[in-house]
């Protein structure tokens, strides 16, 4: 994993869990992760994990998944879910917008989103402008 920081601001912060390299916006309370190449199970649990332990799970989180791939299995997308559930248990969730142009992904996680208990803080998108304005749609909502 490898951590740096911008250090003009000191306001980003970003981290790679292979595949995925994530930016903490923290002014915006945003997160930012895109993901290269293959995307496991294991990669995805890591991510929010890691996010979890950094303190990110109620950030907004966009995910732009434009330049990966899965192998993710049905299975594994339910198991997914069910670490979702858990993590809403003892966390509050930010909204969570996902840009997949790769038609197995984006079907992927539109599975994953009617698996899921609070739908309503998930998108699946085609496009990262389409995300963004979902996202500033709910904390201008919420603020």
């Amino acid at each position: 994993m490898r951590d740096g920081r911008d250090a003009s601001s000191g306001r980003l912060s970003t981290w790679t869990t292979m595949p995925i390299t994530i930016t903490v916006d923290e002014p915006r309370r945003r997160v930012h992760g895109r993901a290269d190449g293959i995307v496991t199970h294991a990669d995805v649990v890591d991510y929010l994990a890691e996010r979890r332990a950094r303190g990110l799970l109620e950030h907004a989180a966009l995910v732009d998944l434009n330049g990966a791939e899965t192998n993710l299995t049905a299975d594994q997308i339910r198991d997914l879910t069910d670490l979702r559930r858990r993590l809403r248990r003892s966390h509050t969730l930010g909204p969570t917008a996902v840009v997949a142009q790769n038609d197995l992904l984006y079907g992927m996680m539109r599975m994953y989103q009617i698996l899921m208990e609070d739908a309503d803080q998930f998108l699946v998108a085609r496009d990262e402008g389409e995300a963004e304005r979902w996202l500033e749609a709910i904390a201008t909502r919420e603020a």
